[in-house]
């Protein structure tokens, strides 16, 4: 590669990078809309409003045979909700009665997607799912990817309305995971991202249960970060090895998944 490439291409990374705090990088939204085909299950979508309007899908069970759990699932940085709705079937067969939402700027939401809006949304939503749930359920956050990054930071905030915290396939800072992302020569611009909810420190302060899972052949996160998570946060802390692909694992290993979350819920009398 030529001087001036090397230095247009440096420029220009450091331009996305730092734009909009790094939402171009860092967000992928998606606003083609799917309909949601689940089995055994219920589904209503709301819209709540803020300055923006925030989609809101709501899955229950039809079979009458809710366990008692809500799930809240806070979204990776790229698709939308009616896409993500595939990989909750199996949560659906179990019992548990999930929400999706939609960041600002993906789906049917509006606004524009960035490292504060999407933390105001995650909170405006948590919020919500609190008054529109039964007073005896349960309430798991379940972050993906950047949503598990985020939702160590939504547990945080909120420690004494949340039962539990599962993370799938998360990473540890922004500036961890620009480092990865980056192309070699390129990876001192991390040194530069801002990391303002770096979950592999504020998951030292929570201190309620938690289950980290991580694929051993993650190629977007590496499993490396989903071990740190684990070893610095405070029991009861459960941690489940996968093997499949980034955030794919209720769907590539689901009696895996489920038989460990189980043994998760009853081990912290969440059940």
């Amino acid at each position: 590669m030529s001087k001036k490439a090397f230095r247009i291409i440096t420029l220009f990374s450091i331009i996305l990078l730092l734009s909009c705090t790094g939402r171009q990088f860092f967000y992928r939204p998606n606003q083609t809309i799917r309909e949601i085909s689940l089995e055994n299950a219920i589904v209503t979508k709301s819209f709540i409003s803020e300055k923006n309007r925030i989609s809101l899908t709501k899955i229950v069970p039809s079979n009458n045979q809710d366990n008692g759990i809500n799930i809240l699932v806070i979204p990776p940085n790229g698709g939308n909700s009616t896409i993500l709705a595939k990989l909750v079937q199996p949560l659906v067969n179990s019992g548990f009665i999930i929400y999706l939402f939609d960041y600002e700027g993906y789906g049917e939401s509006e606004g524009k997607a960035n490292n504060k809006n999407v933390l105001k949304d995650a909170q405006l939503v948590l919020n919500y799912v609190l008054s529109d749930k039964k007073n005896d359920t349960k309430l798991l956050l379940w972050g993906f990817s950047l949503g598990g990054n985020l939702s160590v930071k939504l547990t945080l905030d909120n420690q004494t309305k949340i039962d539990a915290l599962v993370i799938e396939g998360a990473f540890t800072s922004h500036r961890d995971i620009a480092k990865v992302a980056l192309p070699k020569g390129l990876k001192w611009i991390s040194t530069i991202i801002r990391s303002p909810y770096p979950s592999k420190e504020l998951i030292k302060s929570i201190n309620v249960p938690v289950l980290i899972t991580h694929s051993l052949n993650d190629d977007i996160c590496p499993f490396t970060m989903g071990e740190t998570l684990y070893k610095n946060a405070n029991q009861p802390k459960y941690f489940l090895q996968l093997s499949g692909d980034h955030g794919y694992g209720l769907l590539q290993e689901t009696d895996l998944y489920l038989d460990n979350l189980q043994l998760f819920l009853n081990q912290n009398y969440i059940k």
